[in-house]
């Protein structure tokens, strides 16, 4: 059994971690229009209720490995984690999750001031209560790096069919996606990827032509050096390039694994 340090220790960075980045992104200097601010508001609203019925619900494996990249980055090994201990962490993220989603939509709502309510989060790791017994060796050596994008997405597109909230279709389109981003920005944890790494994905796709996955001549060819191949051919046999729609359902595919990380839901 986790002790109640680790457990706060988990919730406390998985929180602080996601909130740092999305102040990074608005340190870059990015700004929305007022649609997009007032739907983000709202997609963090309705997050932050779907995660507090997962949670009264039980359901804990939604999210599975945003917990286990949680767990991680405290310093712990899912594999050498019991049953119950995994249900510690599945339990500490949700929890966060829910005052993480609060926070954000309070940030797209201008309030900056947020203060979270579950006591994982507000007390001091001083304040955990202590442990009676011999301290608790610390976990090194099993200590493993945080699982890579290639290594999670498969279990992503699996859960999503299995929930049947994707059709097949759907599932092997954003199986085409994840695996489009990784040839382009390169297979990371998912914390990882950066606005940069977006940009870089946006820019592949809109030069992409529109067979890029079904002319057999770009079988073993890298985005890069599919649409240097196609920029060299003659007009009239140049393919027409990805349209917009695609490209948004590329972005929307990757939004709602990002969201799963950050979210649980």
């Amino acid at each position: 059994m986790l002790t109640d340090d680790e457990i706060t220790r988990l919730a406390q960075q998985f929180y602080n971690h996601i909130l740092a980045r999305e102040h990074a992104g608005r340190a870059s200097g990015a700004y929305l229009e007022e649609d997009a601010r007032a739907a983000r508001a709202k997609f963090w609203s309705d997050v932050a209720e779907q995660t507090r019925k997962t949670l009264g619900g039980n359901t804990l494996d939604t999210g599975l490995w945003a917990s286990q990249a949680a767990a991680q980055m405290a310093g712990l090994s899912w594999p050498s984690l019991d049953e119950e201990e995994r249900h510690q962490c599945k339990e500490a993220v949700h929890r966060a999750g829910i005052d993480l989603a609060e926070a954000l939509k309070a940030r797209y709502e201008g309030d900056f001031d947020y203060e979270p309510k579950s006591k994982l989060l507000r007390q001091t790791l001083a304040e955990a209560r202590p442990v009676t017994s011999a301290p608790v060796p610390a976990r090194q050596s099993d200590v493993q790096s945080e699982p890579l994008f290639s290594t999670v997405y498969p279990s992503y597109i699996e859960g999503q069919l299995r929930r049947k909230e994707w059709k097949q279709q759907t599932g092997n389109q954003a199986d085409a996606t994840y695996r489009l981003f990784i040839q382009n920005c390169g297979d990371k944890p998912v914390s990882r990827y950066t606005r940069a790494d977006a940009g870089q994905f946006r820019a592949t796709a809109e030069r992409l032509p529109s067979d890029y996955g079904k002319a057999s001549a770009y079988k073993t060819f890298t985005p890069d050096e599919i649409i240097r191949a196609h920029e060299k051919l003659p007009d009239n046999r140049k393919q027409p390039l990805l349209t917009q729609k695609t490209i948004k359902r590329h972005f929307s595919a990757l939004s709602a694994m990002w969201s799963e990380a950050v979210d649980c839901h």
